[in-house]
């Protein structure tokens, strides 16, 4: 009772990256510049912590798990898409 399936964790941690996104979009159009390229390295920086808290609960199989055999390629993918 109270278990957060692995998924929906996930989930919830890539959401902080869509909400500091958002607040920099709001920044943004606020002509607060600093705020917003503060927002927006908050949001960069979650985006692989998003694909490392997946690959801890196995989302993307067991290959590229951290213990996995293609932890390199995760490593490679949390790089490229933050």
């Amino acid at each position: 009772m109270g278990d957060l399936n692995a998924v929906l964790k996930v989930f919830f941690i890539g959401m902080v990256s869509v909400i500091f996104a958002g607040m920099a979009f709001i920044a943004s159009k606020l002509k607060i510049k600093q705020t917003a390229f503060a927002f927006l390295t908050l949001a960069g920086l979650f985006v692989p912590i998003t694909i490392l808290s997946a690959s801890y609960y196995r989302i993307f199989g067991e290959y590229l798990s951290l213990n996995g055999d293609g932890r390199g390629l995760l490593g490679f993918l949390g790089d490229y898409f933050a």
